[in-house]
């Protein structure tokens, strides 16, 4: 289910996923942009980290995936946001997508 949090909840901003029609291609944009190169990578994604953020960049494993359907909605670009706050063992939760023009905002 999808939630809204109480005032003050939210602290901080952990990362940002960026969906991806072409990965190889986006990494090397970001590498260019950002002077780092991912610590993670596997065939659909790559994981950078700037100081205490990260960026994410996710290519779709399936026709269907959540990836796909994302591409084939709104093109590639940020397709959720990673919020930090929640109290610890609480598992993450998606916040209302209705309240964030279709992205989709955790909090974690």
């Amino acid at each position: 289910s999808q939630h809204r949090v109480a005032g003050g909840e939210v602290t901080k901003l952990l990362g940002v996923r960026v969906a991806t029609d072409d990965l190889q291609a986006a990494m090397r944009a970001y590498i260019a942009l950002l002077g780092v190169v991912p610590i993670e990578q596997t065939r659909t994604s790559a994981h950078f980290v700037i100081g205490d953020q990260w960026i994410a960049l996710q290519a779709s494993a399936q026709p269907e995936d959540a990836i796909a359907q994302q591409l084939r909605t709104h093109g590639a670009g940020s397709y959720a946001i990673v919020l930090g706050g929640a109290a610890p063992g609480t598992p993450p939760r998606q916040l209302a997508a209705t309240l964030a023009h279709g992205a989709e905002i955790w909090l974690e």
